[in-house]
């Protein structure tokens, strides 16, 4: 009884943090409406909660087969080397672990024992130092809009269902942010054309010369 008992204050316990962590989250990103400073805190929260040294939020482009890293975050234990902001697209073969995440819209961990990564994930251990990943689909209306990646470089941990949980939690926040992003940048793309178009028409309708026309029309 007492083992059992234990037990469930330890849950108790760690589903409180966890419900703690998940409100502190939703009040700093609800207080914000600027994408880049949500993102940012998303990738806080998912260092923080699950203990590790680092995490990034990224976008992926299914269709050019590419991501791009929106947000990170170190913490304080995280090594120098693990420290680096890379920035532009990266083609998403070339990281088979996010390319199955993605695709397949599943969770993955990998760890620097596990021989079946590529090169270019092969950097991230030998580079970075980087111990233990796990991958997380940012999804929204059924399709990927990025991924939450962990990393941890104090040991080749193994994340837990909790941890998992956790992280799918945190990433349901940043599709929405994602998302909306995107709206805006199509808007902002579509009140530039539309200005554009307005602009070449004052210039023509300008340039006429409404004499010549009227008298042409005569």
């Amino acid at each position: 009884v007492a083992i059992v008992n234990a037990r469930l204050y330890a849950e108790t316990r760690a589903n409180a943090s966890e419900l703690g962590l998940l409100f502190a989250a939703s009040q700093e990103m609800g207080a914000s409406r600027a994408p880049q400073p949500v993102l940012e805190a998303l990738a806080r929260y998912l260092t923080e909660g699950l203990l590790a040294t680092s995490a990034y939020i990224i976008e992926v482009d299914l269709e050019q087969s590419s991501i791009a890293i929106l947000a990170e975050y170190w913490a304080a234990g995280a090594r120098a080397t693990e420290r680096v902001t890379a920035r532009g697209a990266f083609p998403l073969a070339d990281y088979p672990h996010a390319e199955q995440s993605a695709r397949d819209q599943t969770v993955v961990q990998f760890r620097k024992e596990d021989a079946h990564g590529s090169s270019s994930e092969y950097v991230f251990f030998a580079n970075y130092g980087v111990q233990a990943e796990l991958i997380v689909p940012v999804l929204a209306r059924g399709q990927t809009l990025g991924l939450a990646a962990i990393w941890d470089s104090s040991a080749p941990r193994v994340f837990t269902p909790a941890d998992i949980r956790l992280a799918q939690t945190l990433a349901r926040h940043a599709a929405g942010v994602i998302d909306n992003a995107r709206l805006f940048s199509a808007l902002e793309d579509e009140k530039r054309r539309l200005e554009l178009l307005y602009g070449l028409s004052q210039s023509l309708t300008g340039s006429l010369n409404l004499g010549h026309v009227a008298g042409r029309a005569l």
